[in-house]
């Protein structure tokens, strides 16, 4: 994990968090699903299990829906082990947050941790750009959906209240079917954008489907784990559905 932190590889691994609630819906059950993989490629593997799948609505109450989740197969004919919640969000817009569990290297004295997150819209566009509150996030400066395919999408990247200046942040799009070979050039599949100073970044979202944009931020601090320290290396993640024209 360490070494790929370092260099992403030509076909990026994501964690993938989604749902599928309609735009204009007012009321009913959402199911939310986690997964991970390549989202181009669609070559998923088995998604562990979070250490917490949770719910902010607009008024700031948290719903902890770690306890409903249940094994599933992503998309069906993926046949890669996923996880699915069920529930019926608030009216407004509600950020579904995932906090990965904690991957240790001992060799390298790391602990790795995910931090994902996606919007919900329920009728009243209110509560989309608040915060979680998790040690590694991507704050959308853009309401986060409603976005049209070819519009640009702005954020910013955090560590706590701490701008992370200067990293990559990498874009790449949710296939609805396994592509056919040959795939495009690597720079087709996955963008790449860097923050500025203040942890913004602007990037292009030209076709509709579902977007991932990610972070991945190496020795942002210390951490005690089974009696020894570890440098913690994170991914902040947010996903996006863009609509179609």
């Amino acid at each position: 994990m360490c070494a790929w932190l370092t260099s992403l590889p030509s076909h990026a691994h994501f964690p993938i968090l989604i749902h599928d609630a309609e735009l204009d819906a007012t009321n009913g059950i959402v199911t939310v699903t986690l997964a991970a993989g390549h989202p181009f490629e669609l070559e998923m593997e088995a998604a562990p299990r979070p250490e917490r799948l949770w719910a902010l609505d607009t008024r700031g109450r948290v719903t902890n829906l770690t306890a409903a989740l249940r094994p599933t197969l992503f998309r069906g004919d993926t046949n890669a082990g996923a996880w699915q919640a069920r529930f019926e969000p608030a009216r407004g817009d509600t950020v579904i947050a995932v906090d990965g569990a904690a991957e240790v290297d001992r060799v390298q004295k790391s602990l790795y941790r995910e931090y994902v997150k996606v919007c919900l819209h329920r009728g009243l566009q209110e509560g989309w750009n608040q915060r979680t509150g998790q040690p590694l996030e991507i704050l959308p400066l853009t309401r986060p959906y409603g976005l049209r395919a070819g519009m640009v999408f702005s954020g910013r990247l955090l560590r706590g209240n701490v701008p992370v200046a200067d990293a990559e942040l990498y874009c790449e799009r949710l296939s609805d079917r396994r592509p056919a070979a040959p795939l495009p050039p690597e720079p087709l599949i996955t963008f790449v954008v860097r923050t500025d100073p203040e942890g913004r970044f602007v990037v292009s979202l030209p076709d509709a489907g579902w977007w991932v944009l990610g972070a991945y931020v190496e020795n942002w601090g210390k951490v005690r784990h089974e009696n020894d320290e570890y440098r913690l290396d994170g991914f902040a993640g947010l996903w996006l559905r863009v609509e179609a024209n």
